[in-house]
């Protein structure tokens, strides 16, 4: 959605570096039964989710949203 959007490559490229390490540290976390890693991955998956949602907003094409012509 971001790339269809218009957001930069940098940015969905940064997206998801940190979606993907914030997973391997809810793995790591899982593996090794350390409930401060798990929680730190899960809370970063989250907030990586979050970023890509509000970046996605922001580059949403407004003008044909509220365009009103058929």
């Amino acid at each position: 959605m971001m790339a269809m959007n218009g957001a930069p490559v940098w940015a969905i490229h940064l997206c998801g570096l940190i979606f993907i390490i914030t997973r391997i540290f809810h793995y790591f976390g899982l593996k090794h039964r350390e409930r401060t890693w798990r929680y730190f991955g899960q809370i970063m998956t989250y907030s990586s989710m979050i970023l890509m949602i509000l970046v996605n907003i922001y580059y949403l094409p407004w003008i044909q949203i509220f365009s009103f012509d058929l």
